[in-house]
Formats: structure tokens, sequence, C-alpha cells
């Protein structure tokens, strides 16, 4: 079975990885934030407080977890009062073995770390609210994934051979289970919404299973068992976009990810995401990234 939210995911190249898991004692307070990447908290253990600009605090509890997922500008802490530090500059201390904060009456175990993606445009993304909290109290699924965070939190604190790349793979792994967890409590958010609605997330399936076939708003709509204006209105309010204009949007962020990655020519890029004219393709591609396809082959 097709999967569709790996393939977006894919098709963005999602990447993740940790800063670090460390015990905090004392009045610790981290400010971060305000970066061009996600960032992600989880509360190993113990109690914290969330202070986001514009929204109330929230009091976080052992296996609570935290997405931010346009990095906005944050503070977690002991306490409200509590004095922070630059998320970077402790997580540079961190890495060379100085926790400012071992000392004192016994806290919290936090692990920290950011998301991105290379390709940034998406209703995925652009639908994802700005903070994400998920209470395991509250969310049976989440206490599922203790064993990868524990798994995730060892190898962050001994640091074995190979440590580095079983983080990130385990960071990553880590951020799309709670992603998908997230879509499956919220599936009445734009564009999340399509993911369970059987004709969009079959259309959105046909889109990126083929890329290259021509298609119009009336096939895709023949192929769900809908009408072309009933598809187009439906498809428009869930996913927040057009049809054709995000089956254009997914064709140039696979052709960017072609041209970076492969040694295919033009055209043969351009026949692939459904272009039989290298002309039409490369007015589509600069039209849409703002930059001709040759740029990418030239840096």
């Amino acid at each position: 079975m097709f999967d569709l939210l790996s393939d977006i995911l894919s098709g963005l190249r999602f990447q993740a990885s940790s800063y670090f898991c460390s015990d905090f004692a004392g009045a610790w307070g981290i400010d971060s934030g305000g970066q061009q990447q996600g960032e992600f908290h989880i509360l190993v253990r113990g109690q914290a407080w969330l202070m986001v600009p514009g929204s109330p605090s929230r009091l976080l509890s052992s296996g609570d977890v935290v997405l931010l997922p346009q990095g906005q500008a944050h503070r977690i802490s002991a306490s409200e009062e509590a004095e922070t530090v630059a998320g970077a500059e402790l997580v540079a201390e961190l890495q060379q073995g100085h926790n400012r904060f071992a000392e004192g009456v016994d806290g919290a175990t936090l692990l920290c770390g950011n998301f991105q993606y290379c390709q940034p445009q998406h209703p995925l993304l652009d639908n994802l609210p700005r903070l994400i909290h998920l209470e395991e109290r509250q969310s049976p699924l989440l206490v599922g994934l203790r064993h990868l965070v524990v798994t995730l939190a060892h190898e962050l604190q001994q640091q074995p051979q190979g440590a580095a790349l079983i983080q990130n793979r385990l960071t990553e792994v880590l951020i799309i289970q709670l992603l998908r967890l997230f879509i499956q409590r919220e599936p009445q958010l734009t564009f999340l919404a399509a993911f369970s609605d059987r004709a969009l997330s079959q259309a959105l399936t046909l889109m990126h299973q083929d890329p290259a076939r021509s298609w119009t708003v009336e096939s895709l709509g023949r192929e769900v068992g809908m009408s072309r204006s009933a598809f187009s209105a439906r498809f428009q309010l869930q996913v927040g976009d057009t049809p054709m204009n995000y089956l254009l949007q997914w064709r140039m962020q696979q052709a960017q990810r072609l041209l970076e990655d492969s040694s295919l020519s033009v055209l043969a890029v351009a026949e692939q995401v459904g272009y039989r004219s290298e002309a039409a393709f490369r007015k589509a591609f600069r039209r849409v990234t703002g930059f001709p396809p040759g740029q990418l082959r030239s840096v």
C-alpha cells in the first residue's frame, strides 16, 4: 500500500537530529527558537514550564512532547520565573561536557533537537500549528513510543561508537511517529483532513505515485468517483490549494531533487515530472522556484 505521508516527508527531504538528553537541576531555563527550523522537546522525567509568546504558559509533565514546527521562539524552564540561557549557548556547553544546570535540587531530564525540510513549501507544513503539545496521559499511543525515547536518550547520554548516525535516524523516526500521531488526533485541520477523506487521499496518492501522468481536474475527479466541480471544490477546501497548483508544486519539488541528486539531463528530468517540452518545463520551474533549472547544475 502506498504511504502518502512518508512520500510527502521524503519529497520534502525531511531531516531531524537531537541536541542532547541531559539532567537539569535547580532553577534551570532555556531560551530557544527563532530559527528557520522546527524544534522539539521531550520531557523524559520531571516537570517543566513552557512559555511561548502570545500563548498561556503550559506545565509539562513526564512523558510530554512539544513540537514547534516553524521554530517559534519559546522558553522552557523549571519555573515561570527562572532565568534562561540561550539554547545555542547551552548546547555548545553540553557538547563540551559542561552542564551549568547540574547542581541544585533534582529537577528534570530533557531531550531536545530540531527538524527541518530542504523543501519547505507544502500545505502539510503550512497547516501545522506553531505549537503541538502531546500529553502522555492523554495519548495512549504516545506511551507506546517510550521505548524509542529511552533508546534515543541512551545513545545521547552514553555516546557509544556509531551514536551520531543512530541518533539522527532514531530522531527522524521519532518525529515522523509524533507527526503521524498528531494527524490522527487532529484530522479536521486543513490538509490533515485530506488523509482521512477517501476521495482526496486517493487523488493525492495518484498524483504522488505518477506525477508524470497528464492529470487534469476532470481525470482526477473521475478516478475518485466525483464530478469535476465537486472534486475541485472539496480539494481546495480541505487541502488549501487547487488540484493543478498542488500538482505543479509537487512536480517542481521532485524536479529540484532530481536536478540536485542525479546526472539526468534537464529534458530527462522534465519528462519524469510530466513535461514533454523542455522549454515549458524551464518556464514552469523558474515561475515556481524563482531560478532556472540550470542554476542547480552550476553550484
